[in-house]
């Protein structure tokens, strides 16, 4: 489990994240790195840069027990274990498409530092808002890396309200994820599911894991977010309410059940995941990029309109997860019925 966390880049995004974080999550260390000593002495202080409703409370909570701020930039990169790359990502004012492109000077100098001074393997996380395939530049950085070096690039952006950041980062979507790795057996070491389940809790979200073997193993894991995390045998259950199935294990009853019943459940806009190509398209939903219906599918229908498969499904989880938050599909669902999560 990730318990050093570092931000880099203490504005309006970085700030109020890390903070939220820090609260909900006191056995993870959670560090906030800027270059701008003034910045970063104001952070400090507990009287944060930037107003927001909440914010200072929030900062006040965690400061000096699991969260600082530092303009050690290179000395907190070599400490961490997950990187949020929150950086400013201006419009250029200067040579090709200035006026128009995101000047992404400040973006690459971060990942060329964290190249130069991460010690262990490390998920870097992209928070700033960047062009598409920005993800894919990082990534090519990172190749020269060192042998001990390992880098896991995942995309993140966030959008935050003005106004509202701190209720909607305290008011988290409700996801459902399913899980061990492997069909037939309860073990859950090396999991994508335990990954996917720790971003989705730094993402604030209320996550309800199901599986037929491994909720004990699940229990022994995330023990210590248990006012986040349940844990549910049966999946029809566990799908009550929920915003987003994730399917990150191939066990052969969950090739067989009934996704209408699930996607009956579930709040509107449903979404689902499928992690492990189980899914059978004339059943369910076909396709890469696609959601469930707001109403029922026909008889004579596939499940829905699309939905995520294969490889890309874990990662797009995470990020529909941060967008969904700034269109506000989690505050609508909230109207309707109190916020639940559910993962595994």
């Amino acid at each position: 489990m990730v318990e050093r966390i570092l931000c880099i880049g203490a504005g309006y995004v970085g700030g109020p994240t890390m903070a939220v974080i820090a609260k909900h999550c006191p056995n993870v260390q959670v560090v906030v790195a800027d270059i701008n000593p003034e910045r970063v002495a104001a952070w400090q202080s507990a009287r944060p840069p930037i107003i927001e409703p909440g914010l200072e409370e929030v900062v006040r909570t965690s400061l000096g027990r699991n969260l600082r701020f530092t303009a050690d930039v290179d000395q907190a990169i070599g400490e961490a274990e997950m990187i949020f790359v929150s950086v400013n990502t201006p419009t250029k004012t200067f040579g090709q498409g200035m006026g128009r492109a995101a000047d992404l000077q400040y973006w690459e100098k971060t990942a060329r530092s964290i190249l130069r001074n991460a010690r262990r393997p490390v998920i870097v996380v992209e928070k700033s808002t960047l062009p598409v395939r920005t993800a894919e530049a990082m990534e090519r950085i990172f190749k020269n890396r060192r042998e001990d070096q390992h880098f896991e690039v995942l995309s993140n952006p966030e959008f935050l309200a003005e106004g509202t950041a701190i209720a909607d980062l305290e008011s988290p979507d409700r996801v459902l994820i399913g899980g061990a790795e492997k069909a037939n057996t309860g073990d859950m070491r090396e999991s994508p599911a335990i990954q996917i389940c720790q971003e989705l809790l730094a993402e604030q979200a209320h996550v309800c894991i199901t599986d037929p073997q491994a909720l004990e193993g699940a229990r022994q894991i995330f023990g210590d977010s248990s006012d986040r995390v349940t844990f549910e045998p049966d999946a029809y259950k566990a799908a009550e309410g929920a915003h987003a199935v994730a399917l990150l294990t191939d066990w052969a009853e969950y090739r067989v059940l009934d996704y209408r019943r699930v996607y009956a459940a579930m709040e509107r806009p449903a979404f689902l995941f499928d992690g492990r190509n189980l899914l059978d398209p004339r059943g369910a939903p076909s396709n890469r990029v696609q959601c469930l219906p707001d109403r029922p599918p026909r008889s004579d229908q596939p499940l829905g309109s699309s939905l995520y498969r294969g490889p890309e499904a874990p990662r797009a989880a995470s990020t529909w997860l941060s967008q969904t938050r700034s269109r506000g599909v989690g505050r609508r669902a909230r109207r309707r019925r109190s916020s639940r999560t559910a993962s595994s």
